[in-house]
């Protein structure tokens, strides 16, 4: 549940492994994440909740992609629909959630999260 990261900012991917742009998102969002981890920004909490129907196909998704160990907390949505509720019908989207538990910001579609401008978008979110 969010309410758990309270306190967190929370960066909040929305994916599946039959999705081509979250195949080429995915890589980005654990480097973001990695990044977070090396500079010791205990304040962020990465994850990603798949969407897919068959739970079984995430782990040899993310062994392929040799994303097991990525420190991105990766979570299975057994609805398939809890992005809707975020007013998505599309993946990949990314969520900002605030350390109140309120969405503080919203990106669609596919994006370089590994780079230093997303780095920085992170870190600026903080406390904001």
């Amino acid at each position: 549940r969010l309410s758990d990261f309270r306190g967190k900012l929370v960066v909040l991917n929305f994916w599946a492994t039959w999705c081509p742009p979250c195949v080429i998102e995915w890589p980005q969002v654990a480097k973001l994440a990695r990044r977070l981890e090396d500079e010791g920004d205990d304040g962020v909490a990465v994850l990603a909740v798949s969407i897919d129907s068959e739970p079984e196909k995430i782990g040899p998704f993310l062994e392929l992609m040799t994303l097991f160990e990525s420190p991105v907390r990766v979570l299975w949505d057994e609805t398939t629909k809890l992005h809707e509720q975020f007013g998505s019908e599309k993946i990949p989207d990314t969520y900002f959630i605030d350390e109140e538990g309120r969405v503080s910001a919203v990106f669609v579609n596919e994006r370089e999260w590994g780079g230093p401008d997303a780095l920085h978008c992170v870190e600026a979110s903080v406390g904001g």
